[in-house]
């Protein structure tokens, strides 16, 4: 198996691994690397979340946030529930 990571500042922020091509691995850690990049994002930081709102379902709800355009009608629905505000795009 092969294994990839990429590192920022001596942190790891995208790893690869256990994929039996190496440019699997590269694609797995560097979607990995885009999804913690974006969570660093002023919009994604700047979210504004209903009191209340547990941490799991801020860090579910910003990561559905990065990822939209997958959002079928009901999952946005459903993911709108943790602001007061729908959040731009």
């Amino acid at each position: 198996s092969n294994s990839v990571g990429f590192a920022k500042g001596g942190q790891m922020v995208g790893v690869g691994a256990g994929q039996q091509s190496r440019v699997d691995c590269v694609k797995l850690a560097g979607s990995k690397l885009r999804i913690w990049y974006l969570r660093q994002h002023p919009k994604v930081r700047g979210l504004k979340f209903k009191k209340g709102c547990k941490r799991v379902e801020r860090l579910n709800a910003k990561l559905s946030y990065i990822d939209e355009a997958d959002m079928t009608g009901p999952e946005r629905k459903a993911w709108l529930q943790f602001f007061d505000a729908a959040p731009e795009p």
